[in-house]
């Protein structure tokens, strides 16, 4: 049994593709999705950071505390378990402790800059 989010990752890269401008490679091609550079979901192996590149390509000025939410809302990413401190697998409740806080920031500051390094946000 595949969980939810392995089923759901095809679609998340089709969808990034897409509201990104990208020319999707062809199936089974082994091309990335930008000539000469390796795709930005391609390159992240993390869900998280997949699911974070997705959400800030539809919501460019979305707040730490919005991806949160979302991410919550989708269901398709499990809060790691060294995040899990309260036996809640929300991310909007880790967002409210200081030291998971400073760490789903770190997360989603990398998302940015790298997708600021390649010119889509």
């Amino acid at each position: 049994m595949l969980h939810y989010f392995q089923e759901s990752i095809p679609e998340l890269e089709a969808e990034f593709v897409k509201r990104g401008g990208f020319l999707a490679p062809k199936p089974g091609s082994g091309q990335p999705a930008r000539p000469g550079k390796k795709g930005l979901l391609q390159k992240y192996r993390s869900p998280l950071k997949r699911a974070i590149a997705l959400r800030l390509s539809q919501r460019p000025d979305a707040t730490a505390p919005q991806i949160c939410r979302w991410i919550d809302a989708e269901g398709s990413v499990e809060l790691p378990p060294k995040w899990n401190k309260k036996g809640d697998r929300s991310f909007a409740t880790a967002y409210k402790d200081q030291t998971i806080r400073r760490n789903i920031e770190s997360v989603i500051s990398k998302v940015r800059s790298d997708m600021r390094r390649r010119g889509l946000l």
